[in-house]
């Protein structure tokens, strides 16, 4: 019987060499090498920080296997290709991140695996149970990126000044009510995310035309969660 995995937790704050094992992870991840090309250059990059070559190795298959870096790729050889400034393109701007992300869960995920290298059977268990980790969070990550994609293509429609709208049914959360007619700029994204990013990828908003309002999404979200926080009357 195998033992129960650990929880998965990141460390709140990385040290100074965790934070440039970080930065250079997600160079080399952005760069785009294969799978057997990073391999070597993770295991000698984390070897000093007590990762096995073999975790690093599992690793490395997760990280760069997954269904979210394929759409990275496509989505970073369409902006390669728009003739326009792409550091104020929300493909681009979700894409900027994307890296570090990654490199973030390699070296967290290498660190867990290390513990299970020596024994095969045991490695192949934790394998697994990063997969299914990372699967959810990179998952989210894709979710990101098709959002900013719909962005950029309603701000070559509409403008940069977009509109959010929610889909009106029994169905509507109440946040996503709250969005709805609000307005936000495509430079950067609202506090509640794209469009369509919001309760894990189920959310149905899409951006479209500005609304004939002055209030911004932004404005409208810090309303909604101050209403959360605010007890209702007769609360203990």
């Amino acid at each position: 019987m195998t033992s129960p995995q650990p929880p998965h937790t990141e460390p709140a704050e990385p040290t100074p060499a965790e934070r440039r094992a970080i930065v250079a992870l997600a160079a080399l991840l952005a760069a785009g090498f294969s799978a057997a090309a990073l391999t070597p250059r993770v295991r000698t990059l984390l070897g000093p920080l007590g990762v096995s070559p073999a975790a690093a190795a599992a690793a490395v298959r997760l990280a760069t296997q997954s269904p979210p870096a394929r759409v990275a790729r496509t989505l970073r050889l369409k902006v390669a290709t728009t003739p326009r400034n792409a550091d104020r393109q929300p493909i681009a701007q979700v894409l900027s991140g994307e890296p570090g992300m990654r490199a973030r869960y390699l070296l967290a995920a290498s660190r867990r695996l290390t513990a299970a290298a020596n024994n095969p059977q045991s490695l192949a268990v934790a394998v697994e149970a990063e997969r299914r980790h990372y699967d959810a969070h990179t998952a989210a990550q894709a979710r990101r990126m098709r959002a900013g994609a719909r962005v950029e293509v309603a701000t070559r429609d509409h403008g940069r000044v977009l509109g959010w709208y929610a889909r009106r049914d029994p169905r509507t959360t109440p946040d996503c009510a709250a969005l709805d007619r609000t307005n936000f700029t495509a430079d950067r994204p609202p506090a509640a995310g794209w469009p369509g990013t919001r309760h894990g990828g189920t959310c149905r908003c899409t951006p479209g035309p500005a609304h004939a309002t002055r209030v911004s999404t932004d404005e409208a979200y810090a309303a909604y969660l101050q209403q959360q926080d605010t007890p209702t009357e007769g609360a203990a």
